[in-house]
Formats: structure tokens, sequence, C-alpha cells
């Protein structure tokens, strides 16, 4: 059995420990302890000491409140446009460059294709898409198959012209 830790009158993030609380189904010690908002929360002890719980949950409603001043119309995004084509266009382009598990990373990601920067963020690549004449009947196409996701080597193209542009069609 492990060896009992008090942890009456510590503080964890914005909850300070007050007394020991009875232990759950399992047998893990609970503690009440009490926010700096003025709320009483009970919380595991281990959930305490690995700082999973900081609050009586006060944090996270703040941080949404916030988000949605800032933002009224897109809850935790910054641009509203995560249901959008270019939106997925975008994913679409990081997941084939960046993510080992996907089919298409052999193509892309594992023979060194990348993306610039300033296209890693939504807002970087909205603004170049916004400027370079993005329309929803046009797909992203790199001018140089070899090349990266970036400015000087990306264009939006119809779906046929982009076939054309295909590494097939150059071996």
């Amino acid at each position: 059995m492990a060896n009992f830790i008090d942890l009456t009158g510590k503080r964890f993030g914005r909850l300070t420990v007050k007394s020991r609380a009875s232990n759950d189904k399992s047998g893990s010690a609970r503690w009440n302890c009490i926010c700096d908002c003025g709320n009483y929360t009970t919380v595991l002890g281990g959930h305490l000491r690995k700082g999973k719980i900081l609050s009586c949950g006060c944090y996270m409603r703040e941080c949404s409140s916030h988000r949605l001043k800032e933002h009224p119309t897109s809850g935790n995004l910054k641009h509203g446009m995560r249901h959008t084509r270019l939106y997925t266009i975008w994913t679409n382009m990081k997941t084939r460059c960046l993510n080992e598990k996907n089919r298409a990373y052999k193509w892309y990601g594992a023979v060194g294709v990348s993306i610039c920067p300033e296209w890693m963020r939504f807002e970087g690549f909205l603004e170049w898409a916004s400027k370079s004449g993005y329309q929803d009947i046009l797909t992203i196409d790199r001018i140089d198959p070899f090349g990266n996701y970036e400015p000087s080597n990306c264009r939006w193209v119809s779906k046929s012209e982009q076939r054309k542009n295909q590494r097939r069609s150059y071996l």
C-alpha cells in the first residue's frame, strides 16, 4: 500500500486543500478544496499532485468566455472557417506532409515536401489564398511537384489542370 501524503493546506493552481474526503470507489484518496473564486470542490489527490485539476472549473469557463468575447462567431477558432472547403484543403495539406499515418504521407512528408512556416497557422494560409484568387471550384497546386507548399510554389487551378501537373506526368 502506498504511503499516505497529507495535502491539507497545500495549494495546487487555484485550489487550496482544506480537508480529506472519503475515498472514491477504487480506494483513491479524495480531498475537499476551496477555489480562489470561492467554490468548493472534491478532487482526487493524484489529479492535484499531477496538475490535472487546477481549479473548480472556473478557469476553463473564464477562458471560454474570453474567447467568445474576442471572436463571438467562432468559439475556439479565431477565423470561424472550420467547416469551409478552404479549411479542409489546409488541414489535408498539413496531414499529407506531417502525419506519418496518413496514406498520402509517403508521397509528401516522407519525400521531404514541407509547408512554409506562415502556412502552419490557418490565418496565414487564408491570407495567401484570398490574395491568390481562391474560389471553391479550384484546388491547390504546387507548380513544382517536387517543391514545398509555399506562396512562390503554389497556385489555384482547376482539377483538370492539376492532373496535368502530377509527378507521374514528369516521370
